[in-house]
């Protein structure tokens, strides 16, 4: 009897023990799930009063933080359009935009300033070299003496030459055909009909192809690369951004149907790009704005989910 009363006692104690050995470990996963998820959330300062909104990071212009409570995140802007900018709340490729925040990664902007300059020069020795072999005696003097002397000592002559280079120029640009004889003083480029980036050159009759630099377009009225925002270019409808894409081609282009996606072409490989939430294809901007800013390139059909 007195073994029995024991084991029975014994059993009891253990069954107690067990009970608040449970409890305790209910309470611990409690208090571990609620630190978790206090963990979990992201706090940003930048955040403080602001509400589905895009603010910029004040130690660095190409990150953005995107404010909606728990659910705020941080990100940086793609290479194309480094700089982050508060106003129009979206990435551009202006450093002005900036202002006093810092980028550590360096200045883009000054990069294509400087590969559009060398381009540029890469032209003018192209275009001059027949020159050089034509009049190889007089090679130091003549240069400076005709390229100098009309711009600046006769207006008239300059205001004759400027109507000579603007009114002949268009004809000559527009067709799609080089002339039989090259003019030394005024070469002829030639824009491409299926691509905004590629030009042509004229030289002995022949189009000799050329491309922009990186992310720019050619100009035909001021016949040389620009940005794409102050050159307006549009292919046909009929051209596919997979023809336009080539293997030294870095630049976007605009979904034909979806105002959400947008094309991105790498040295030749495309890829199919969505915007954020929220936001939509601006093709005039080519960056991806809030979506009551969008600018579809085509609008009968615009946000398609």
């Amino acid at each position: 009897k007195f073994s029995l009363t024991k084991s029975f006692s014994e059993i009891r104690v253990k069954n107690i023990l067990n009970r608040k050995m449970l409890y305790n470990i209910y309470g611990f996963l409690v208090i571990s799930a609620g630190l978790f998820g206090s963990i979990k959330a992201d706090y940003y300062e930048e955040c403080e009063g602001v509400e589905q909104e895009y603010v910029a990071v004040a130690e660095d212009c190409s990150y953005f933080i995107f404010c909606h409570g728990e659910d705020s995140f941080k990100n940086s802007c793609p290479d194309d359009s480094p700089y982050f900018s508060v106003v129009d709340q979206t990435c551009e490729m202006d450093r002005k935009v900036c202002g006093d925040r810092p980028f550590p990664d360096g200045d883009f902007s000054s990069e294509i300033e400087e590969t559009t300059e060398e381009k540029e020069e890469e032209i003018n020795i192209n275009v001059t070299a027949p020159n050089v072999q034509e009049s190889k005696p007089p090679l130091e003097t003549t240069p400076v003496s005709t390229s100098l002397k009309p711009p600046t000592v006769l207006s008239s002559s300059s205001s004759s030459f400027q109507q000579t280079t603007s009114t002949p120029s268009l004809p000559s640009i527009l067709p799609s055909s080089c002339p039989a004889v090259d003019n030394p003083n005024k070469p002829i480029f030639l824009s491409h009909p299926k691509s905004c980036s590629d030009y042509y050159l004229c030289y002995q009759g022949q189009r000799l192809p050329m491309h922009c630099s990186n992310m720019l377009h050619f100009d035909v009225r001021q016949q040389k690369c620009d940005y794409p925002e102050r050159v307006k270019c549009q292919v046909s409808a009929n051209v596919t951004p997979r023809e336009q894409c080539l293997s030294h081609t870095l630049d976007v282009y605009p979904h034909p149907d979806n105002c959400n996606y947008y094309y991105q072409c790498t040295l030749g490989y495309l890829r199919v790009m969505q915007c954020p939430l929220n936001m939509g294809w601006h093709y005039e901007k080519r960056a991806c704005v809030l979506r009551q800013f969008a600018k579809c390139y085509n609008s009968s059909r615009r946000f398609i989910l």
